[in-house]
């Protein structure tokens, strides 16, 4: 559901998630507006051309811990956006032949 900003909008925690596919540009994972979200032991696995793992807008104290992604973009790309990351495992997947 979509949280309304007003005052300090908190977000979700997400824990073992996978989300694999193949898709082109764009992101997996989309935030936007939902401070304190949280990812944890997540897998992230996107082999479309250009895609990115996870986007951020407007979330503040957010974080990625212990997560795997693998896309042919940007793993994480934040927008006004403060995200904390530790223990990720990063790999780029090259896209075409």
């Amino acid at each position: 559901l979509p949280v309304q900003r007003s005052g300090a909008p908190t977000g979700t925690a997400f824990e073992n998630v996978h989300i694999t596919g193949s898709a082109a540009h764009g992101r997996a994972v989309a935030i936007k507006q939902r401070d304190g979200t949280t990812f944890e032991n997540c897998r992230v696995v996107q082999d479309g051309e250009a895609r990115t793992g996870f986007k951020f807008v407007d979330s503040e104290n957010c974080s990625v811990v212990g997560t795997t992604i693998k896309v042919t973009g940007e793993p994480i790309r934040k927008v006004n956006s403060s995200v904390n990351t530790e223990n990720l495992s990063i790999e780029k997947w090259r896209f075409g032949p």
